[in-house]
């Protein structure tokens, strides 16, 4: 998958990796004064920071990477960072059926995490419940003695607390995660059934009151995303993603856990995670966001859309600091060949399906497409859709194209349909008129696109509607933008048909913008 930090122009990243000390450079939240904030920045991380003065000529991280604002911060001592797996607690004899994600979750009654959430195996279809690997293949010892696979409990302690087979997991670079198939039971063989589980967390209020999640689907994660976890041991948790590509510099030690895949472990590419005060509105970075216990917290965003499984966390005392740690849904799903019912925003639809306009409010099963006030057949878009995918999917730079558009279908028709500010660049740009004539143009080759509707041309459409999306989109689109605008913008400059449009895009791979380098 690409992450945050592919985002970053490729000669930006090697001269900002060349300078002396730094250890990682990702996109992630702006520190001004020790704080936290939600403008997003090119995070270079260092093994000291030092002042310009004791820097040597040219050592100096420059203040700009294109429209970005740079901030430098040390990088996090790998000896505070622990995996999140504690001793039982009381509640751990509690038996929960239906299964729910974040209830207590073993291989032995002498430790405990959590359960994180319910998926598919995509070689039979079978239900798995999903938490971390050092969870379900802690102690080895197990393995030798039985010659089994781990059992799955629920709980850790006392009777009839068998819910699954451990049958897969891994642990290193982007990943620390495992399943097990969920056991049958029935009282004969025409009735056994997996063991009932929802995808829902468990309530974590009392006297009455329900705060359970129900899970949608997943959603890749985006800096500044709102998110929670329920685990074991702190319940519900509120943060936000502060880095979406972050990588562990230096292993990180899991010898007390006895794991089958050996004793230390590095990481790339994870969500990093800051606790949110929403009284506040501010980050509160001296209350962990989780703890011993929550390792395999499913991470869910603001729609109930899994972005991630919670596996470490991050405590330095010394300095009052807390971060915890998370991997990508979409790595783990990779990695388990799993796939997690619902939604699939922000990543397109499931896993090469055509690239699709589709927004979750238009009803799928419709026969018309709603895109700001217009209506399209939807027949004629899907035809278009699946046309560019299989046009674009041919060499190496169109498939680089598709993913970046990929990625921001979703947000982008969120935002036509829904942001006044952008519902009006795509009107008074006569976004409707110009869409179709794009699919006129991509069914019928011999039509040629207009010069201009209603006196704009597409040129001026792309710059209105470049403009609006920015102010209102994630980081992560406001990057792509500021990287590959004037590159889209160039080529729209040229376009006559809609083939001549996708092949342009199939020769010319995307080039971000360069690096702007400033003395300071």
């Amino acid at each position: 998958m690409t992450y945050a930090k592919d985002l970053i122009a490729k000669p930006a990243l090697k001269i900002l990796r060349a300078l002396p000390n730094v250890t990682d450079v990702g996109l992630g939240l702006r520190r001004v004064n020790g704080r936290l904030t939600q403008e997003l920045a090119v995070v270079v991380y260092v093994d000291k920071k030092r002042s310009e003065a004791e820097l040597p000529k040219g050592a100096v991280v420059p203040r700009l990477v294109g429209n970005l604002r740079t901030d430098v911060d040390e990088e996090l001592n790998p000896a505070f960072l622990r995996p999140s797996d504690g001793p039982p607690l009381p509640e751990d004899s509690t038996r929960v059926r239906p299964l729910l994600s974040g209830v207590s979750l073993s291989t032995s009654p002498d430790h405990a995490g959590t359960l994180g959430f319910f998926a598919r195996r995509n070689s039979d279809n079978k239900p798995v419940l999903v938490s971390n690997y050092h969870v379900l293949y802690r102690d080895r010892d197990l393995l030798d003695i039985t010659g089994e696979p781990h059992e799955a409990l629920q709980p850790p302690r006392g009777s009839d607390t068998r819910v699954g087979e451990v049958v897969d997991g891994s642990i290193g670079g982007s990943v620390d995660c495992a399943i097990a198939l969920l056991d049958e039971e029935g009282s004969s063989c025409c009735c056994k059934s997996p063991i009932k589980h929802e995808n829902k967390t468990r309530n974590t209020e009392t006297g009455g009151t329900d705060n359970s999640v129900q899970m949608t689907g997943i959603r890749r994660a985006q800096v500044n995303d709102l998110v929670t976890k329920t685990g074991r041991s702190t319940d519900r948790t509120l943060g936000r993603i502060v880095n979406a590509s972050k990588d562990v510099t230096g292993a990180v030690d899991y010898s007390d856990f006895d794991l089958p895949a050996g004793d230390s472990f590095n990481f790339t590419n994870l969500i990093m995670i800051v606790t949110w005060d929403a009284a506040a509105g501010d980050f509160d970075d001296t209350i962990p966001f989780g703890t011993s216990g929550d390792s395999g917290s499913a991470v869910v965003n603001e729609a109930g859309e899994i972005v991630g499984l919670y596996c470490l966390g991050f405590n330095d005392p010394a300095n009052n600091r807390h971060f915890g740690f998370a991997c990508h849904i979409e790595d783990v799903e990779t990695a388990l060949q799993i796939t997690v019912p619902g939604t699939r925003a922000g990543l397109g639809a499931a896993p090469g399906a055509p690239i699709a306009a589709l927004d979750h409010d238009i009803d799928t099963s419709a026969g018309e497409v709603a895109i700001g006030d217009v209506t399209f057949a939807r027949a004629g878009v899907d035809q278009v859709a699946e046309a560019l995918d299989r046009m674009l999917s041919a060499t190496p730079q169109g498939r680089a194209w598709r993913e970046i558009f990929e990625r921001h279908q979703y947000e982008v028709l969120k935002h036509v349909n829904r942001k006044r500010g952008v519902t009006l660049a795509w009107q008074r740009g006569a976004g409707p008129a110009w869409l179709a004539a794009l699919v006129r143009s991509a069914q019928k080759p011999e039509y040629t696109l207009p010069q201009q509707v209603d006196g704009v041309d597409a040129l001026m459409l792309a710059k209105a509607m470049r403009m609006s999306l920015w102010r209102e989109g994630s980081p992560e689109l406001r990057a792509d933008l500021d990287n590959f605008g004037d590159q889209l913008e160039a080529m729209i400059g040229r376009v006559t048909t809609a083939a001549q449009g996708v092949r342009l895009l199939t020769r010319h791979a995307p080039e971000a913008q360069k690096l702007e380098t400033q003395d300071g």
